[in-house]
């Protein structure tokens, strides 16, 4: 996706200038949808226990609530140094992005005030990413009707319409039964 392209090139872009060995953006949930992370270097996150885990979804919640970054040390962090930088947006919180590295004090108050000005560039970037998504959603749509249409141009009676309908959006929809329902023209 965009969201790992972006993330994956800050990473590649910072690592070595700021000390980052690995990098996520967070997109909290909205609107119906769940928390997405992305990683670079991509794969699985180390494992971590519950409690490190309540650990990181508190900070994450202080970011976004105070829309200021947070800085943890290694002595807190499990050996480790890790920065939260809100990418703000129009309504609030848009993302966060967290930098990780692997020495217990590397990060430093200066580090934060880099990132933060980073995430002012991220920002536009990962709504062009969004916008992107969403026009390929609506692209991918307007084929399923174009085709739906082009295979009920050729239907005469209910019952091929019927079967035009099922065995197109078969293609794109799951389901257990299919149905449609015609009005009548009649009193």
């Amino acid at each position: 996706s965009d969201e790992s392209a972006i993330a994956s090139g800050l990473l590649a872009t910072l690592g070595h200038r700021v000390g980052i060995d690995a990098l996520e953006i967070v997109v909290p949930p909205r609107q119906g949808t769940e928390q997405r992370t992305v990683r670079a270097p991509s794969g699985k996150p180390p494992p971590r226990d519950a409690a490190a885990r309540r650990r990181d979804q508190a900070l994450l919640r202080r970011v976004i609530s105070s829309r200021s970054p947070v800085m943890v040390d290694g002595h807190r962090a499990d050996g480790r140094s890790v920065a939260y930088v809100p990418i703000l947006g129009d309504q609030g919180v848009d993302a966060v992005l967290v930098a990780y590295n692997d020495q217990p004090d590397a990060y430093e108050a200066s580090t934060l005030t880099f990132l933060l000005q980073v995430a002012d560039h991220v920002a536009p970037a990962l709504h062009n990413a969004w916008s992107f998504a969403v026009r390929e959603e609506q692209r991918r749509r307007l084929e399923v009707v174009a085709a739906v249409g082009q295979r009920l141009a050729g239907a005469l009676d209910r019952p091929s319409i019927v079967r035009a309908l099922r065995d197109e959006l078969a293609v794109y929809l799951a389901f257990d039964l299919f149905a449609v329902a015609f009005g009548d023209d009649r009193d």
